[in-house]
């Protein structure tokens, strides 16, 4: 219990998943997936109670049995209405509770310290609900969501989308004026969301049970920080920019091809792929045929593929160590966790997946000394990787952006660059603004970084830019 506020703990699970049918029962940690999250959880501070909620489903009698045998209470419902069954789930508990933890037990890795952290949140916050998975900085799969019963409540009165049953707060999401969402953030140093924690398909599996390897003997309130710090200590091998042996644990990356004797051999590796309706350079693993990451661009350039290797790697490294990636499926670049999402327009932050990974737009703010010219090189090449993105040019009354103009239209197209007013809005979620000293930002005061040390993709994604957005959307109040 927290603030006098009585905690109910609903795990969702059931045997039918259309990914990997049966993973709640897989063996995982000395017992099986459901039964580790239901394990992890019993360390949580704040959960006064906890429901199964299952299916009536005849394949799902297991699980409410393995639940039982625990002496947890289990309700079962419809496959796909998940507000429903949640609802039977609250009424089957000893006493009302004012917040709700909706238990996702394909989490085996899930932390109840930043449950709880989250159960707190939502107490001081005063919002209806709390999420660590949108605009995540947490490793997807730590938390959980939380909720107030008046905030399911009002989802189960008005949700009538099947998407909205089934996928229980994107109501909450996709309908902002009603709802004060509370997103739910790491703290400084533990920003790491392309670490999944969650288990979907079977390359999952393998992937979790190293993780849970790494957490070996480290107390359960110490594990959110150490496992984020082993996987960052992960290292790469790359073929043509690493000179010694592979260290232990190593993942390595290289061409395809035939190997000297006692070279390393690569497990990820560069090829070309058909990707709609161009030619576009990947990287999948040695074993496999399909890609785990896609460039941006056609592969028809100048670019040699040991350079779009090293490219590569330094964009995707934090991926890369949290391995294995599944393959992916058009439209390209989308992370598991994107393509789960329903998405609408009326949604708080990014209009589209894509803006996650790279600005809508960048401006180029002349100051009085002009940009050097290798700066705007930089700029320009990593642009033209990115044919969607606009550059606006955005100057005072007392500097000629003319010549900067040229060059840029030049470069990348009258059709891609604009002039712009200093006094015109920009967002944190489209805009990335480039000053003529290099240094990136996305609000006056928030520096992101310098283009002559960092991609404009690695200063959008940065911890910095995940935690700024979040503190943005957390200070708005609904209308």
């Amino acid at each position: 219990m927290h603030q006098g506020k009585r905690t109910a703990l609903i795990v969702l699970a059931r045997a039918g998943s259309t990914r990997l049918p049966g993973k709640m029962l897989m063996p995982f940690a000395g017992g099986t997936v459901l039964s580790t999250v239901l394990d992890r959880m019993e360390h949580s501070r704040l959960v006064d109670e906890t429901v199964l909620a299952t299916t009536d489903e005849p394949g799902d009698d297991p699980i409410a049995e393995l639940a039982c045998r625990r002496g947890i209470k289990v309700v079962r419902g419809s496959v796909h209405d998940v507000v429903g069954r949640m609802q039977q789930a609250v009424r089957a508990l000893s006493s009302p509770p004012q917040i709700i933890v909706r238990g996702c037990a394909d989490n085996p890795l899930v932390m109840p310290t930043v449950v709880d952290a989250g159960i707190e949140a939502l107490a001081s916050s005063g919002a209806d609900l709390v999420t660590p998975f949108e605009h995540a900085t947490w490793p997807f799969g730590f938390g959980l969501v939380s909720m107030t019963s008046h905030c399911l409540d009002r989802i189960h009165r008005y949700a009538i989308n099947p998407a909205h049953r089934e996928h229980v707060e994107n109501f909450c999401f996709d309908h902002p004026g009603r709802f004060q969402v509370h997103y739910q953030q790491s703290p400084p140093g533990l920003e790491y969301p392309e670490l999944g924690a969650t288990l979907d398909w079977a390359v999952d599996l393998e992937r979790l049970q190293r993780f849970h390897g790494m957490l070996d003997g480290v107390p359960i309130d110490d594990q959110p920080a150490a496992l984020i710090r082993a996987v960052r200590a992960t290292p790469l091998w790359i073929e043509g920019l690493t000179n010694s042996a592979p260290a232990p644990g190593a993942v390595l990356l290289g061409l395809s091809g035939e190997r000297a004797a006692g070279e390393p051999t690569p497990e990820i590796v560069v090829d070309v792929f058909d990707w709609e309706n161009e030619r576009r350079y990947g990287l999948r693993y040695a074993s496999s045929g399909e890609p785990i990451f896609i460039d941006h661009r056609d592969s028809r350039s100048s670019e040699r593929p040991i350079d779009f290797l090293h490219r590569a790697a330094l964009e995707a490294e934090a991926s890369l160590k949290a391995g294995p990636l599944r393959p992916l499926s058009p439209p390209g670049g989308l992370s598991p966790i994107q393509a789960k999402v329903v998405r609408a327009h009326a949604r708080r932050g990014f209009s589209s997946p894509s803006q996650e990974r790279f600005p809508e737009r960048v401006i180029l703010h002349l100051e009085q000394d002009a940009p050097a010219e290798e700066l705007l090189q930089r700029l320009f090449q990593e642009l033209e990787q990115h044919p969607d993105c606009e550059l606006s040019l955005q100057s005072g009354p007392q500097v000629d952006a003319g010549e900067v103009l040229h060059l840029a239209e030049d470069r990348l197209g009258p059709e891609r660059v604009a002039t712009r007013s200093s006094q015109a809005p920009r967002s944190a979620f489209r805009d990335l603004l480039l000053t003529s000293g290099g240094k990136l930002m996305l609000d006056p005061g928030q520096d992101a970084g310098n283009l002559m040390e960092i991609s404009l993709t690695q200063a959008w994604c940065s911890p910095k830019a995940r935690r700024f957005r979040q503190r943005q959307l957390n200070e708005e109040v609904p209308s």
